[in-house]
């Protein structure tokens, strides 16, 4: 059973892709975390936002 190489590079590029969209959905849920409030805390509390784009380029 012979594969050709091109059908080995696309197999490769598929799970090479697939394998980022994991990683990148598990770097989005664990950037949720530092960035929208849990349920138990309090409504009080809140964090300063950050400026804008245009307050950095004065």
């Amino acid at each position: 059973m012979t594969a050709k190489l091109g059908n080995l590079i696309g197999g490769l590029k598929r799970a090479v892709i697939e394998a980022q969209r994991c990683v990148c959905h598990q770097h989005i849920e664990e950037l949720q975390q530092f960035f929208i409030p849990d349920q138990e805390q309090d409504p009080a509390q809140s964090f300063p936002r950050a400026p804008g784009p245009r307050a950095w380029w004065g």
